[in-house]
């Protein structure tokens, strides 16, 4: 994911689903919220 300009929640959901469906966060806004917190970090 980190070779594309633009992504989405639903986006990353889709590439992980089959490794990592059963996460609990693996929904919506828990990718959102580690997508944000990523990025904070990186600053």
């Amino acid at each position: 994911m980190t070779t594309v300009e633009r992504v989405n929640a639903n986006d990353v959901i889709e590439a992980l689903k089959a490794e990592y469906g059963g996460f609990r966060m693996l929904h919506p806004k828990g990718v959102f919220e580690a997508l944000m917190t990523g990025e904070q970090m990186a600053c």
